[in-house]
């Protein structure tokens, strides 16, 4: 795994190693959607997977061959980014393999999200990163997510944060 650069507010390494190993063992070429760009952006990246990363914040917009990064400014607390067009991200660079909602900031608020599960998991659930779980609305919005789909969820802390890695596991 490549050097992560951790500044105390960003995801913790092991939520970023989890998702790394679930998407490579669905897929030879993964590629995940993230709301939400930083340090870890550049990690999945490093890591060998293509990142589509939606971000409020132009100071954070990733440069790097292996990210495509899409500027949406934020708006009634989500992206303004129409929810039809997360579906046609999924058309266009797609299928995803992983989900990261780490943004837009928790001033803004990520649970409005909830309103747009079809089209975030059009053919059915992805495992899923959630951060900063420890604040109200964004353990309610991993709740909704995690009732929705039936998932399995395993909370981390580290430094005063708290990743949630959602899954479904597969019955034989």
């Amino acid at each position: 795994m490549p050097e992560y650069k951790n500044e105390g507010w960003t995801i913790n390494q092991g939520s970023l190693d989890w998702l790394i190993k679930t998407v490579k063992a669905k897929s030879e070429n993964p590629k995940i959607l993230e709301f939400g760009s930083g340090n870890s952006t550049i990690y999945f990246a490093d890591s060998g997977i293509k990142v589509v990363s939606v971000e409020h914040n132009k100071q954070y917009l990733p440069v790097h061959p292996n990210v495509t990064s899409i500027y949406s400014p934020t708006e009634n607390r989500w992206y303004t980014i129409p929810p039809e067009h997360i579906l046609g991200l999924s058309k266009e660079y797609g299928p995803f393999d992983g989900i990261v909602i780490d943004g837009p900031t928790g001033a803004i608020g990520r649970w409005t999200i909830l309103r747009y599960l079809h089209y975030l998991y059009p053919d059915g659930f992805l495992p899923t990163l959630v951060d900063d779980v420890n604040r109200d609305n964004e353990n309610c919005m991993m709740i909704g997510i995690s009732t929705a789909y039936r998932t399995e969820i395993e909370i981390i802390s580290k430094n005063n944060s708290k990743c949630a890695h959602l899954w479904v596991e597969n019955k034989v």
